[in-house]
């Protein structure tokens, strides 16, 4: 009887509201139990080793190909008491090298830079009033622009433009000049090699008065004389994009006489006292001074 009656009370208390809410409890207790008494009992497998593939930790690796110019800005910070002109000085060093100019037999200092691809550099100067830049490169005929600076005062900034000496998708050598010789750093933009010589005037090809000479590239002529007009013919061979051609009189100051992507022949006023003349071109051209 006692048994029937826990029975009856039993029922009762599992068809009530409460015992449905105390019977629900117990099955999610019963189902956390399982999933921990499940997870303590599994055991991780180590990963299998990879005979035909052998992998690193990127955070292990060294000289993940890193540049020698890389390596270079990587010890240049690490190494506070190395300056500036100490670190350009070590990416690319000029050679220096004497020379004689076979018209005049006067000697004259050579400043040779060798590299390829986009680059920035310090360059020498020599004391001189004004020098020339000897540069050539883009074989390949990309784009190619060398940016002449004063002195910089930090690797990536600094210093005032002196002058846009290349900027060009051909091929390119020239001879240009450096006016005031204030040019210390070259921002060089290239694919492929170049080369850059820091030249002194006397190296400059002489035209006597009166006489004609020709090329084919742009160069600094000094003039022997008096001259006070010349003929002028440029832009003789144009091909299909226009070519610029350009001639700069310089004595104390830097004068256009002519500048045009036509193909040009004309009669120009030489300034007094002009001392040197500077012709910008990649084409053929020819210069009668009288």
């Amino acid at each position: 009887m006692e048994n029937k009656n826990l029975f009856n009370s039993i029922r009762k208390l599992i068809d009530s509201d409460k015992g449905k809410y105390l019977i629900a409890g117990m099955g999610f207790l019963v189902v956390i139990l399982l999933f921990f008494l499940f997870q303590s009992g599994i055991e991780e497998e180590p990963p299998l080793p990879d005979d035909d593939h052998e992998t690193t930790d990127i955070n292990d690796r060294e000289d993940v190909e890193d540049t020698e110019e890389e390596d270079d800005l990587d010890s240049w910070e690490d190494n506070e008491d190395e300056t500036v002109d100490d670190f350009l000085d070590k990416i690319i060093k000029g050679e220096r090298e004497r020379k004689t100019n076979p018209e005049t037999g006067k000697e004259y200092d050579v400043i040779v830079y060798t590299g390829r691809d986009t680059q920035e550099m310090r360059v020498e100067g020599l004391g001189e009033r004004h020098t020339l830049f000897y540069i050539q490169g883009n074989e390949e005929e990309k784009h190619f622009r060398v940016t002449g600076y004063t002195e910089a005062h930090t690797f990536w900034g600094g210093g005032e433009l002196t002058r846009i000496f290349v900027n060009t998708f051909s091929s390119y050598e020239g001879i240009l000049l450096d006016p005031g010789g204030r040019t210390r750093k070259l921002e060089i933009e290239a694919e492929g090699p170049w080369k850059v010589e820091v030249l002194s005037l006397n190296s400059a090809r002489v035209i006597e008065v009166p006489g004609e000479v020709e090329g084919v590239r742009g160069e600094v002529l000094r003039i022997e004389g008096d001259s006070e007009k010349a003929v002028i013919r440029g832009n003789l061979e144009v091909g299909h994009e226009p070519k610029n051609f350009e001639v700069n009189a310089i004595n104390h100051q830097y004068q256009s006489l002519v500048r045009t992507t036509d193909v040009y022949e004309g009669t120009v006023q030489i300034p007094r006292d002009t001392a040197f003349l500077e012709v910008v071109s990649d084409n053929r051209w020819k210069i009668n001074l009288e």
